[in-house]
């Protein structure tokens, strides 16, 4: 038992640290980092967005986890007493932190090493132990995912367990948190009560001075005051930091000609994608709808949803198969290509939007720029100044004269007891 508690404490360790995670992105400088961003998007972090139909599957993963722990399907009314759709958005958004973070530490799979974590999944293997395509391609139709959107989302939840098992990674709950998870899953009571008649209780007098005086002397201890401390505070604050740090103009310029590629908004595509088993059946396809005159109509005779071809708006580094990415972005808009050999599958591709790329100016990302310089030195000038403090600390200098020294705030908080509260609650 303890042993599943002590993975269940893991389990809330994890979220704790990503919480932590989720919150350092809130505060610690991407500024304005979840924001709304218009229609078909909820919010963005970084450049990742939360779309609505993101934020429609989390739902209805939720629901559908309620529903089997319950045995039922909930109203939108429960599930809204149960939070079911703060929980699905709280969930995306740790999610996209988590991909924005790594995208910070520059965390990448190629699409060489994710083809092999498909390849060697074994819910993709046949009796011979090797990939199956078709296993593959089955498995693609249950989920109702287009092989690109499903290569996508693996590839975004790899690279989060790399980034969430380096934290983890030897980590181990105290005990007496799981002895505590223990009594709360585990221990039983049986209760019993009544509801007396108020009406008929027996009222009582009021008590001699005598009695009260009595009662007291027996419990003093309840009516003891608590322990109440004046105390010092120097405060180190990143905000303290962040005052003493300056960049400029020149410094701005050289991090925007460093990093220019980074502000590269890349052309996107909006793609469809038809997939099929294999080239004979790609050609026999492209022959069919060659000849379409309306080729909407024509995809959905052949037994496609368009949930199934449509793989949104996409930049090339988006795509995992190079061959099929070189080939939707040179493909004309509403043209409909050859069939073309992927890792996986052959396909048949059509652009029904372009949107080009652009280069960021230098002015409309000055204001990023200077975030970032100015986060990296702040956490420099922590360093520094925590090390000073903690000199003159060992030198024997009071707190006061540290702070005049350093120009740092010093606090004076009379008269609190252990929860930090002060005589009259506050």
């Amino acid at each position: 038992m303890l042993d599943s508690l002590r993975r269940g404490a893991l389990n809330w360790f994890a979220k704790g640290l990503l919480g932590l995670l989720v919150i350092a992105f809130a505060v610690w400088g991407i500024g304005d980092v979840v924001r709304n961003v218009g229609r078909g998007t909820l919010a963005t972090i970084g450049s990742s967005q939360i779309t609505v139909d993101d934020y429609r599957q989390a739902y209805q993963d939720e629901m559908a986890s309620l529903t089997r722990r319950f045995g039922r399907r909930l109203t939108s009314e429960q599930a809204k007493m149960l939070g079911v759709e703060q929980r699905a958005l709280s969930r995306l958004i740790s999610a996209a932190a988590i991909d924005h973070h790594a995208r910070d530490l520059q965390l990448a799979l190629s699409d060489e090493g994710m083809a092999e974590i498909i390849r060697n999944d074994p819910g993709f293997q046949g009796p011979d132990g090797k990939f199956s395509k078709e296993l593959f391609q089955n498995f693609l139709r249950q989920i109702g995912l287009s092989e690109g959107r499903y290569v996508t989302t693996r590839r975004q939840e790899e690279l989060r367990d790399q980034l969430t098992e380096s934290l983890l990674s030897g980590l181990a709950p105290p005990q007496a948190l799981l002895e505590t998870l223990y009594r709360y899953r585990e221990e039983r009571r049986v209760i019993e009560f009544f509801t007396p008649d108020f009406d008929k209780l027996i009222t009582l007098a009021e008590p001699e001075e005598s009695k009260l005086t009595e009662y007291y002397e027996q419990n003093k201890a309840r009516f003891t005051a608590p322990e109440r401390r004046k105390i010092n505070v120097l405060a180190l604050t990143r905000d303290a930091a962040k005052q003493r740090t300056s960049v400029s103009e020149e410094e701005l310029k050289a991090g925007y000609d460093a990093d220019k590629e980074k502000f590269n908004i890349p052309e996107m595509r909006r793609i469809t994608q038809l997939t099929f088993p294999d080239k004979a059946a790609a050609e026999a396809a492209y022959a069919e709808l060659s000849k379409a005159g309306n080729l909407a109509e024509a995809i959905a005779k052949l037994g496609f949803k368009e949930s199934d071809i449509e793989l949104g708006l996409l930049a090339k580094r988006d795509m995992i198969d190079g061959k099929i990415a070189a080939a939707a972005f040179a493909l004309p808009k509403d043209e409909l290509s050859q069939p073309v050999d992927g890792q996986f599958a052959t396909v048949l591709l059509r652009v029904a939007e372009i949107v080009p790329g652009k280069q960021r100016s230098f002015e409309d990302v000055k204001g990023e720029i200077s975030d970032r310089l100015v986060e990296e030195r702040a956490n420099l000038e922590l360093q520094t100044l925590h090390e000073a403090i903690e000199n003159d600390r060992y030198s024997g200098k009071p707190l006061r004269e540290i702070a005049e020294k350093l120009k740092l705030p010093f606090l004076e908080i009379a008269d609190i007891d252990r929860t930090g509260k002060t005589a009259d609650g506050k």
